[in-house]
């Protein structure tokens, strides 16, 4: 990863990629940065306002896919967590952990 910083117009760049489909780890190597900034870019922690003007520059752009395309802001993806079944003394399904 490199020492520079990411800027204003790299945010615009990164909500665009975001929604013309590209894949997040792509969008990431791309910047040759840590994650978690372009994650702060998403949750609009840093460069506040980045989401907006990137639409407005994606509507310019490819008006054509602006119409299909969700604008809306980033959420959390909620993880799953698997429990452990209570044991029993059961056993014909088996045992998960």
């Amino acid at each position: 990863m490199t020492d520079r910083k990411l800027n204003y117009e790299d945010a615009v760049e990164i909500w665009i990629r975001r929604w013309l489909g590209e894949e997040r780890h792509a969008i990431i190597r791309a910047f040759d940065q840590n994650p978690m900034r372009v994650y702060e870019i998403w949750q609009e922690e840093t460069f506040i306002g980045s989401r907006e003007d990137a639409e407005v520059t994606f509507r310019t752009r490819y008006s054509q896919l602006a119409g299909t395309t969700d604008f809306s802001p980033h959420k959390k993806a909620r993880r799953l967590v698997a429990l452990k079944v209570a044991d029993t003394d059961d056993d014909r399904q088996g045992r998960l952990f």
